[in-house]
């Protein structure tokens, strides 16, 4: 097996050495003057570099001429004589076959809240085996040779990716694509309280009335009276207090982005009316609040319980 080899090698040396030529043959014959190699078998044949598509593109710098047997370049994946000319691989014998090139660009998230960070993926469609990726925002370069890139965008950003195929035959090269973003300005939330009487009389029932700001379409409550839960999940609460009494309520935000979420309300801190003491009748108690009593006697009556506040008045 090694003697073949040997001879080859003999027969180069010698061809290269006395006619800056070089001649394979099996009938000693010289290599034609026009030919800087000159192969004659009559029952073989020349079989040149064979490579995918992939390591055909990842060639550096190729010449122009230079010549490869791509194995998955041709027709629905089939292999072709392939020549690099003018910039481009070109498949020898047939017709270049066309490759449309596109890009889509996908975000982790769209929309999104303020300050929140978002990764773009470039998809290409006929990329090549080495694809130069190109970002930018709002029209200025950023990011760096990949398909995936992050940053923390603002309201109204457009990202754009730029794809330039390393493919042979590649149409519509560069190939752009471009995601317009929309972030969420994140709105402060808020509760207000208050109360349908402040003072009250003992044992008379208050309504609290809660009034959200950002509560978005579906938000929680949570009554407190004296930092321990009590009354429904709804923004209006009525139950009697009793005197210091101080009710809260806190409110969990359905709206997208809410800062300040839980927030809870104003404290309503309660007060009760004191009954006066029992007058004579006809009798104005000085110092405190003057009514005037006329009445006929009524059998076995003892005294009297009175409260009056705004709209309510009971004897």
């Amino acid at each position: 097996m090694q003697k073949p080899f040997i001879i080859f090698i003999i027969l180069l040396l010698t061809g290269i050495g006395l006619h800056a030529q070089v001649g394979i043959n099996s009938d000693g014959s010289q290599p034609d003057p026009s030919a800087g190699l000159d192969v004659k078998f009559t029952n073989r044949g020349i079989l040149p570099p064979r490579m995918t598509n992939a390591a055909l593109g990842a060639i550096a710098n190729p010449a122009n001429g230079l010549m490869v047997y791509c194995t998955d370049c041709g027709t629905a994946g089939t292999g072709a004589m392939m020549m690099f000319t003018n910039g481009n691989w070109m498949a020898l014998g047939v017709t270049c076959i066309p490759q449309p090139v596109s890009v889509s660009v996908s975000p982790s998230a769209d929309p999104v809240c303020a300050g929140v960070q978002v990764t773009f993926t470039a998809t290409p469609v006929n990329g090549g085996p080495a694809p130069v990726y190109l970002w930018k925002i709002n029209r200025v370069v950023a990011g760096t040779n990949s398909p995936v890139f992050s940053y923390y965008p603002a309201d109204g950003d457009t990202v754009t990716c730029q794809v330039t195929s390393g493919a042979p035959c590649a149409t519509g090269n560069p190939a752009t694509s471009r995601v317009y973003m929309h972030v969420i300005v994140n709105p402060e939330v808020a509760v207000y309280l208050t109360a349908s009487s402040n003072p009250a009389c003992a044992s008379a029932e208050v309504t609290f009335k809660a009034t959200p700001v950002n509560g978005g379409v579906s938000p929680a409550w949570q009554w407190k009276v004296n930092g321990i839960n009590a009354g429904p999940n709804n923004p209006v609460y009525t139950y009697p207090p009793a005197n210091n009494d101080v009710v809260t309520c806190v409110l969990t935000s359905s709206a997208a982005c809410a800062s300040g979420n839980p927030a809870t309300s104003n404290p309503v801190t309660m007060s009760m009316f004191t009954t006066p003491a029992t007058p004579t009748a006809g009798t104005q108690i000085p110092g405190q609040t003057q009514v005037a009593w006329n009445w006929n006697s009524v059998g076995g009556a003892t005294g009297y319980n009175g409260c009056r506040s705004p709209g309510n008045l009971s004897r």
